[in-house]
């Protein structure tokens, strides 16, 4: 039984959200040896129930931060010597409807890859700001092969979305 950003599709949904990060699997073997996958040792599981109002709009966010939790890392003191701020957001979309999925560094140069999707099904018009300025921004396909230039500079970008759209774009930090 997997139940991974589960999503009531009854006509009565329930108005809550089971969410479990691991598969589970039956201990019963297709062939007579049994089992040769066994994991011995201890496992541990984590499980969220999740309410909320609405439809599954109002919930899908939830499940993807409890089966993704932002991993925050720390740096030794008097690395940098504290040139940037104790807190601040390096990226945010401000469209409630996209998901930002993935900031990376490019993987041909030093330029930063952003992705973002459409959750929703809305034609958007994405406002995705950055905490430096950049240059330029370029649509990409998956693998990082620039397609057009986006129009804008300096730290906000405003990019048209389509409804279930997945779009990467490389960011030209200065």
């Amino acid at each position: 039984m997997a139940v991974f950003d589960w999503i009531d599709p009854t006509s009565n949904p329930a108005g809550y959200a089971i969410l479990q990060p691991v598969l589970l699997a039956s201990r019963k073997s297709c062939h007579g040896e049994g089992n040769y996958y066994l994991q011995p040792g201890d496992h541990s599981y984590n499980f969220s129930i999740y309410s909320h109002p609405g439809d599954w709009k109002n919930g899908y966010r939830a499940g993807t931060q409890s089966n993704q939790p932002l991993k925050a890392i720390t740096v030794k003191p008097g690395i940098n010597n504290g040139a940037m701020a104790e807190t601040m957001s390096f990226i945010s979309v401000e469209n409630k409807n996209l998901v930002l999925s993935t900031i990376k560094k490019c993987d041909d140069d030093n330029q930063v890859i952003v992705r973002c999707y459409d959750m929703e099904g809305k034609d958007s018009d994405a406002k995705i700001s950055v905490y430096k300025p950049f240059q330029k921004a370029e649509l990409t396909n998956l693998i990082e092969e620039e397609d057009k230039s986006i129009p804008g500079s300096g730290k906000d970008l405003v990019l048209k979305m389509g409804h279930h759209a997945i779009e990467t774009i490389k960011l030209h930090i200065q």
